[in-house]
């Protein structure tokens, strides 16, 4: 069960004006909506969502947002972020009923020295960063963890090795290769540069210079 309770305020006033008051205060606005609420435009601390976001399970986690009386689970289903400070500026919520199946995006954890990379300097590479499951909202994994310690040289780990769960459903294609020990790159040797060869006592001829008209310029709106 979600042990997480993050606070908001409803907020009554809307737009660009009220949005920017509340961001001087310290606070951002935000938006709940799902299929056994209605919509709520709120008001919530910024630090209390990073907090979440940066959490094991990340934007996966379900927690309680509290609005005066009234407790609803939810998880953060998108968020924005200012584009030249990076700091949060908006959060819109999602409720969800434990119960429900729903699609999640759990994050690949790469573990361990592959014998490839040690023994044959080879080179480990990571495809997927993330595969997309169905469970119910109550079983999400926070992550799943791929250990490539046996790993050799061209072998691969795929979608289907991993142990995902009874509970729970791969929407990825399961032979998709999540990493791979790949040869190193053989160097390239340098091409030596071709000589000019030429008529004794003569130079070079230069090459035909074509004239370039000149540009056109942009017509004024």
């Amino acid at each position: 069960m979600p042990s997480t309770i993050l606070e908001a305020t409803l907020r009554a006033d809307t737009g660009k004006n009220a949005n920017r008051r509340i961001r001087s205060q310290g606070m951002i606005p935000g938006i709940l909506y799902g299929k056994t609420v209605e919509n709520k435009n709120i008001t919530v601390d910024p630090s209390e969502i990073v907090k979440v976001l940066t959490s094991d399970s990340g934007q996966n986690t379900i927690f309680k947002l509290e609005i005066g009386k009234e407790k609803v689970d939810v998880l953060i289903k998108d968020y924005l972020l200012d584009p030249l400070q990076g700091t949060l500026v908006h959060a819109d919520f999602l409720a969800v009923n434990l119960s429900d199946v729903m699609t999640f995006q759990i994050p690949i954890h790469v573990e361990g020295d592959a014998i490839g990379v040690k023994e044959f300097g080879g080179i480990l590479e990571t495809i997927l960063r993330e595969i997309e499951v169905e469970c119910k909202a109550s079983d999400v994994p926070e992550a799943y963890v791929v250990d490539v310690t046996s790993l050799g040289m061209n072998e691969q780990i795929r979608v289907k090795d991993l142990e995902v769960g009874e509970d729970i459903k791969l929407v990825t294609e399961p032979e998709r290769v999540l990493v791979t020990v790949s040869p190193p790159a053989a160097e390239e040797e340098p091409e030596e540069e071709e000589e000019e060869l030429g008529l004794e006592g003569e130079e070079p001829a230069e090459p035909e210079v074509i004239g370039k008209g000149k540009e056109e310029e942009p017509e004024e709106e």
